[in-house]
Order: C-alpha cells, then sequence, then structure tokens
C-alpha cells in the first residue's frame, strides 16, 4: 500500500471516530474528545510521510491561536457540507466529521509537499481542497449517518454493566456486517490503546484492562458501511 492510500484510510477512519464522538449523547463527549482524534491523525499521518511530529507539536497545532486561524477556512469548507456556523460549543456530528476530514487532506497536502506546518500553509492547503470532494464526503456521511441510526438498536452495542478490576466485556450484534473493527482509545489525546478485527459470527470480545490506568476511555465498534458506534468505558 503507497503512502497516500494509507493517509486517506487514517482521515477517512479519524473522521468517522469523530462523527461518532460527537453523535453519542454522553456528557464526557465534547471538544476534548474530537480534538484528541484529531492529535492521533496528525501524528499518524506524520509517521506515514516519515516526518515524525510529536504530541506538543500536533496539540499546538489545535491550541486557542491555530484554532482561530483555521476557523477562518474551515468557515467556508463547513458551508459546503451545508452545516452553517457553529452554535456555542455544541458539535455536531457532521461538523466533527467535516472538520477532521478537512483537517486532514490539509495535513496530508503538505506533508506529501514537504511543506511546513504552520497555519499560513494550513490556509493555503485547505484553499486547495475541491468542492468536489468536499461533495462527495458529504453525500457519504450523510448516507452513513442515516444507516448508522437505522442500525444502531440492532446491533446493540454496549459493554457489560458488572464491574471488573481485570477486564471488560462488550456485547454486540454483528451477523449483517462485514469488516468489523473494535477499538478502544484515550480521550484526551486519541492514543489507540486496541484494535481488533471481528469476526461477525461472534457476540462479545474482551478487553483485558489489568495494565491500564484509570480512567475513562472510548470504546468504538466499526462496522463496514456505517459511521462508528462509540460508547464511554470506565475502568477502575
Amino acid at each position: 500500500m503507497d503512502k497516500s492510500t494509507k493517509a486517506d484510510r487514517i482521515i477517512n477512519t479519524s473522521t468517522g471516530l469523530a462523527t461518532a464522538a460527537a453523535v453519542i449523547p454522553l456528557p464526557i463527549v465534547d471538544n476534548v474528545t474530537i480534538s484528541g482524534i484529531q492529535v492521533s491523525m496528525i501524528i499518524s499521518l506524520g509517521a506515514v510521510y516519515d516526518e515524525p511530529i510529536n504530541k506538543k507539536t500536533a496539540k499546538g497545532a489545535l491550541g486557542v491561536y491555530w484554532a482561530s486561524r483555521v476557523g477562518l477556512w474551515l468557515a467556508s469548507l463547513l458551508k459546503a457540507f451545508g452545516l452553517g456556523t457553529f452554535a456555542g460549543q455544541a458539535l455536531q456530528m457532521p461538523i466533527a466529521g467535516g472538520m477532521t476530514y478537512a483537517l486532514g487532506l490539509a495535513m496530508k497536502d503538505l506533508l506529501e509537499k514537504d511543506i511546513p506546518i504552520n497555519p499560513g500553509n494550513m490556509e493555503t492547503a485547505a484553499g486547495g481542497i475541491s468542492k468536489e470532494q468536499i461533495k462527495r464526503k458529504k453525500k457519504e456521511l450523510k448516507e452513513k449517518i442515516k444507516r448508522t441510526k437505522d442500525a444502531e438498536g440492532e446491533i446493540n452495542f454496549h459493554a457489560d454493566p458488572k464491574k471488573s478490576k481485570s477486564e471488560i466485556t462488550f456485547h454486540f450484534n454483528i451477523n449483517d456486517y462485514q469488516n468489523v473493527t473494535f477499538r478502544v482509545t484515550e480521550i484526551e489525546d486519541g492514543n489507540e490503546l486496541l484494535k481488533r478485527s471481528l469476526d461477525n459470527t461472534i457476540e462479545n470480545t474482551v478487553w483485558d484492562v489489568n495494565e491500564t490506568a484509570n480512567g475513562t476511555y472510548m470504546a468504538f465498534l466499526d462496522c463496514e458501511g456505517l459511521i462508528p458506534i462509540g460508547i464511554k468505558v470506565e475502568v477502575g
């Protein structure tokens, strides 16, 4: 797989996770969660193009000053998605997905061309994203969101309510889906702690948390053709 294809996979996966994190009505899921996913995406894209990007640099790219600059060029992209403007601090799922997708494409463009990552260059890279590309993603997200809402009840992704200090069991019904991936990520930094491909004949999977720090994490069930379904899990 070439670097461009790897980068596209990272961007699309991150777009799905950010969309999922924004749609699930959980108190813990807010801009911190979305930013964590975006930070992880930036670092992963850097690794693909042999350009080490540490956590501090990635977080800096999403800081207050950075956000004020990025917000200007994202506004036009969000209009292309038909989303309008931000409403307070609320992050609707297509906004989170659209932001992550646009950010990923701009980062990919800079890394492919070996251009320094700074607000000015990001602004230029974002301006080069084609409207047709945005329209295709808009259509894809809308279709996936609808299918996910229809399927969520049947899939019934949830964690075992029983408290356990050593493991957490997740239950689901994925008989009708192919290429299913289970993920666990940190909230703040978006680090992927666990990634597991699932056979659609199984009904549960276990996360061993013996060496995991106490805290809150996000678990995602990613079924092909849907937006990932996310839930909050507590360790400890």
